[in-house]
C-alpha cells in the first residue's frame, strides 16, 4: 500500500486520545525512534531516582515538568513532536492493524483499516 520499511521499529506516541476516536487534531501525536518500554522506570521508584538527579538507570534524565506515564506506571522519556506528515502503518500488540494518516499542516489525523 506504498509503506517505506523503517530501518527499524519506531513507536508512535499517542497524548489522551479516545481509544473510539478514528480521527481529530495531530498536536499530540510523537515518535520514540526507540522502544521506549525497556527503557521505562516503576513510577513506584521515582522517589530513589530523583536523589540520582534525576538519570535513569539506562542512561536518559527524566524531566520532572515533561515526561510520560505508560499505563502499567513506567516512566517514560518524552518522545519527539510532532508527528512527521505522512501515512504510518501502525499495529496494537500485533493483534490490529491500522493506518495513521497525519498532516501536519492542517494538524488532523486519521485512522482506517488498511484496505
Amino acid at each position: 500500500a506504498g509503506f517505506q520499511r523503517c530501518s527499524s521499529i519506531e513507536y508512535v506516541a499517542a497524548l489522551a486520545p479516545s481509544p473510539n476516536d478514528s480521527s481529530g487534531s495531530g498536536e499530540t501525536w510523537g515518535l520514540w525512534t526507540m522502544d521506549p518500554g525497556p527503557r521505562g522506570v516503576s513510577s513506584q521508584t521515582y522517589s530513589s531516582l530523583s536523589s540520582n538527579n534525576n538519570i535513569m538507570p539506562v542512561g536518559w534524565k527524566l524531566d520532572p515538568n515533561d515526561f510520560w506515564i505508560e499505563e502499567h506506571g513506567l516512566l517514560m522519556e518524552t518522545p519527539s513532536f510532532p508527528l512527521t506528515s505522512g501515512r504510518y502503518l501502525v499495529t496494537g500488540g500485533k493483534l490490529t492493524t491500522a493506518i495513521l494518516s497525519y498532516h501536519k499542516k492542517n494538524n488532523s489525523w486519521q485512522l482506517a483499516s488498511p484496505q
